[in-house]
């Protein structure tokens, strides 16, 4: 409110005393009017009034008061609803500064937005991660807000920041209290941000940002793991693909991630990543025995350890399933010597099963690992159209006319 006083000062510091001019002749000076300086000097004064005025209503607004006396029958505060929007992303279990995690310090000042909390106030507890309780709703228990901001944890399945907003400013536009502030407790990250906060927020709901953490953290996540390889045999190359996301605000020079095959390591790769930006890094693994072997692609340490680590499974086949059709008066004697374990010593085996080209359409390809077909005489549409399907899903088609 001091700045009400700086049109004042401008306007005792800008007074002229006026100043006295010898006229060598005075008879073309005509004599100023005293009402005419009385007219003038009413219009300063009321110009300086209406700017202080101005300065006051602009500092008011700003400042937001509420009435704390008894005014016309109105005792006490402004009533107003409180409605407390907590990030519990993952994200917020990064230590983000000296003070500790982020979500520890989101707690400290969700505690003090609650102690706001007057008597015939309501407020509610939004987090952005919620498990199968319902959406919160507005009470008048403070104590009741307390309790389920402390039972609150960082915990994965967050929706954006944006959409938590405006439920809660939604709900608060329904309360009947003539105040209504949302206040957002958030680390504020692009990942969970989302859209314009300001564009789900009805007319009349004022909205608070509360951040915590002041470091930027450092993190690159593990988004997808696939192995490219169609083939996977005991010894024999196999294909990794890992894309990687930097998720910081800085470019990683040489950055290793590497792979583990049954809590070993076995491949490792260097790369670039970029801030905001996905990058594929190939690995090519050999694995020693065969069956389900436990994988996994691990990167550097950072700030957020959750997804430094993405699991996958290989599978390395004991013996391969084949099915054998036999065209009409065909015989496959020379594909079963092929096949037997005799000719294969102490590579993988493999389990046949033959049937008779009648009954291709109604055998289910899927539960093979490759259809060997020998000297069918024609093939219908239908089953063309199943061998089709079988080999872009990564099956194995060989013919013998």
């Amino acid at each position: 409110m001091a700045a009400v006083a700086v049109p004042l000062f401008l306007h005792f510091f800008n007074l002229r005393r006026p100043t006295t001019v010898d006229f060598s002749s005075l008879n073309f000076v005509q004599e100023l009017q005293e009402t005419a300086v009385q007219r003038v000097r009413i219009k300063e004064w009321l110009l300086l009034a209406l700017r202080m005025l101005a300065i006051a209503c602009l500092v008011m607004a700003f400042a937001q008061p509420t009435l704390t006396g008894n005014v016309a029958g109105v005792g006490g505060s402004v009533r107003t609803a409180h409605g407390l929007v907590v990030d519990n992303s993952l994200s917020m279990r990064v230590d983000s500064d000296d003070e500790g995690r982020a979500f520890d310090q989101a707690l400290q000042r969700g505690r003090s937005v609650l102690e706001m909390v007057e008597e015939e106030d309501e407020v509610a507890v939004w987090p952005t991660a919620r498990g199968r309780e319902g959406r919160p709703s507005l009470t008048t228990n403070a104590g009741v807000a307390r309790e389920a901001l402390a039972s609150l944890e960082a915990r994965p399945g967050a929706a954006s920041l944006a959409h938590t907003v405006g439920q809660a400013a939604a709900t608060l536009n329904g309360a009947s209290a003539p105040r209504k502030v949302v206040y957002v407790v958030s680390d504020l990250q692009r990942s969970t941000l989302g859209d314009s906060v300001a564009a789900q927020v009805p007319e009349g709901v004022q909205v608070r940002l509360l951040p915590v953490g002041t470091r930027e953290p450092s993190n690159v996540g593990i988004q997808d793991v696939s192995v490219t390889s169609r083939i996977v045999e005991e010894g024999e190359p196999v294909q990794v693909e890992a894309t990687l996301i930097n998720h910081g605000t800085d470019p990683l020079r040489n950055y290793v991630a590497s792979v583990y095959l049954s809590d070993e390591r076995v491949a490792q790769a260097t790369t670039t990543l970029e801030p905001g930006l996905e990058t594929t890094v190939s690995f090519t693994v050999t694995p020693q025995q065969r069956g389900w072997l436990k994988g996994a692609v691990v990167t550097e340490d950072d700030d957020f350890p959750p997804d430094d680590r993405h699991h996958f499974t290989l599978n390395v086949p004991e013996e391969r399933r084949v099915l054998v059709v036999k065209g009409e008066q065909q015989q496959t004697r020379y594909v079963d010597l092929a096949l037997s374990s005799e000719m294969l010593a102490d590579r993988i085996s493999f389990r046949t099963t033959s049937i008779g080209e009648t009954q291709l359409a109604s055998t289910e390809l899927g539960q093979y690992d490759a259809v060997l077909l020998v000297g069918p005489r024609s093939l219908s549409s239908g089953e063309v159209d199943a061998l089709s399907r079988y080999a872009d899903r990564g099956g194995g088609v060989l013919l013998f006319p």
